[in-house]
């Protein structure tokens, strides 16, 4: 069940709503605006009777685990609220600091919306799959100085969403769209919506999601919602198991090679936030019937020669609920410890052992297990690892090049080796409103629930003047062990333009030569890549984790 109170309003804001039954898992979402990536303030959160911690708002520093930020300061912030609803009657309260006066953020609050499963023994079960996070698909003139730079779409997939359903229901959030820049969703490349009532304001063909009105995305009149757009749609037979949603800030229906988001009728939007996602899939409740443990994702953390190091993974329960499982962690063929767990409501969890590594190569098993399991293939998941001395990353970076071209792009002045390589995401800043202001580059941070939001650009098989160039990053571990996943922050003058994740980490001896695209404006402009800049990873030397060279792109 989902409640929703929308539209950016002033502070203190509240959702009130019934639940008809016990709350099996939970969330509650708000949006703010910050008003500038520099500005910093904090927002708090009351569900019932429990007042959260405030969340202190960084801007364009934060990286607090469910606070999402990027653009103008345009904030999206979750919380777990499974322990604090209740059956019956419930109220959700978002304050911000927008009247303290040591404050400067603008502090309005976008939304709050709140999704609950809710315990239901009579009724048909409902499966959810949910991600959230915050992407800024926007246009150029949008960044500070001359470093223009855009990006029109951003896509997640679930993966795993049972096709068997009777019915399937996608719920999606966007922020800071606005009425008469249109904006496009897709579901497995396929438009979903339908085209605006009044097309006085568009071109032929157009969809505007983003309308500043929820609820009307299929027709209707929906509800007026500055700023903000909650809308669903039925996606019954539309689903594959393997589901790929995509946002799209525009389209060039003119053929011009452009997005226009200005003039009489324009082509896409300013700028747009897509926060949230979810497929919820309801089917008979015949259809299931237990639970279905899978194991996914195993990998050992900091495991070196000598040391304690930590095997870990992914814990998801595809079925119906279960209290607690067994989970065993096995070394070459050998139980090392049996773990007796809770089973997360959520349906997925990190589960972990200790172990005490020994050098050369093993196979690392882990097996969950609980009666009635419906589905025991997926039980068991397992990884080879080399365990050695400390892994060393080492990057080195060359000149940034045109897609499509066969020449350098930039000519290099200054070159300081050290680093690696992670996952990426391309942002930009910008205000809820229309006024173009000077903005800064940001980093995007994704994830959580079953999927993290992402973005993948399209391929270019000829040189172009869009504004992207291909950075090549070599990646190389001259350590004795694996490394286990680890990101790439890459910057661009001194603003975070780029993360690169490489989930897979980086094998002893291996190397990896990468094409990061980045967005960038022509000119002499510092380019820096940090690899693990949060220091996760235990390393022989962390002074060769960076690159950094002065480029001059045409």
């Amino acid at each position: 069940m989902t409640f929703q109170t929308v539209g950016l309003v002033n502070p203190p804001v509240s959702c009130e709503f019934e639940l008809p039954g016990e709350v099996e898992w939970a969330r509650v979402y708000t949006g703010v605006w910050g008003g500038t990536p520099k500005y910093r303030g904090w927002a708090q959160v009351q569900v019932n009777d429990h007042l959260f911690d405030r969340a202190i708002l960084y801007g364009e520093d934060d990286t607090n685990d469910n606070v999402f930020v990027t653009g103008y300061g345009v904030y999206w912030i979750a919380y777990d609220a499974t322990s604090w609803l209740k059956k019956g009657d419930n109220k959700v309260t978002v304050n911000t600091s927008q009247r303290d006066p040591e404050s400067k953020i603008d502090g309005r609050v976008y939304a709050i919306f709140v999704v609950a499963a809710i315990k239901d023994t009579k009724g048909k079960v409902t499966e959810y799959w949910v991600t959230e996070g915050n992407v800024n698909l926007h246009s150029t003139g949008w960044t500070a100085g001359t470093n223009a730079n855009e990006l029109d779409d951003t896509s997640v997939t679930f993966s795993g969403v049972d096709t068997s359903g009777e019915k399937a229901t996608l719920t999606t959030i966007e922020l800071t769209g606005t009425r008469g820049q249109p904006d496009y969703i897709q579901l497995n490349g396929k438009d979903l919506g339908s085209p605006p009532a009044d097309q006085s304001l568009y071109l032929p063909g157009a969809i505007d999601i983003g309308d500043e009105c929820s609820f009307n995305a299929n027709g209707g009149t929906g509800v007026s919602s500055r700023y903000v757009d909650v809308e669903t749609f039925d996606v019954t037979g539309k689903l594959t198991g393997h589901d790929t949603l995509t946002f799209q800030r525009g389209r060039d229906l003119n053929g011009d090679g452009e997005i226009t988001t200005t003039g009489d009728k324009p082509e896409g939007e300013d700028y747009i936030h897509p926060v949230f996602a979810m497929i919820t899939v309801q089917k008979a409740k015949t259809a299931a019937t237990g639970p279905d443990l899978a194991i996914e994702g195993v990998s050992a953390v900091n495991a070196y020669e000598g040391e304690t190091g930590q095997l870990v993974a992914t814990l998801k329960n595809l079925g119906t609920t279960v209290d607690s499982a067994d989970v065993t962690f096995s070394v070459d063929g050998k139980e090392l410890t049996t773990r007796h767990v809770a089973v997360d409501k959520s349906g997925i969890q990190q589960v972990s052992a200790d172990w005490k590594a020994t050098s050369g190569e093993h196979v690392i098993k882990v097996e969950a297990r609980v009666d009635g399991d419906t589905d025991a293939s997926n039980n068991v998941g397992s990884a080879t690892i080399k365990v050695g001395s400390l892994p060393d990353l080492v990057l080195t970076m060359s000149a940034p090049t045109r897609p499509g071209a066969s020449n350098q792009a930039g000519t290099p002045f200054i070159l300081t080796a050290i680093g690696i390589v992670l996952t990426f995401a391309l942002v930009s800043l910008r205000p809820p409103g229309k006024r173009p202001r000077s903005i800064l580059p940001a980093i995007v941070l994704l994830s959580v629930a079953l999927i993290a939001l992402q973005y993948s650009l399209p391929a270019v098989q000829a040189a172009d003047d869009s504004g992207l160039y291909l950075l090549p990053v070599s990646v190389k571990n001259i350590g004795g062990s694996n490394t286990p996943a680890f990101n790439l922050t890459i910057y661009i003058d001194g603003h975070k333009a780029a993360l690169k994740s490489i989930n897979e980490g980086v094998r002893a001896g291996e190397e990896k030569k990468l094409d990061i695209p980045l967005y960038s404006s022509s000119g002499k402009h510092k380019i820096k890549v940090i690899a693990d800049e949060a220091g996760l990873i235990k390393e022989a030397n962390k002074a060769n984790n960076v690159a950094e060279a002065d480029y001059d792109l045409p």
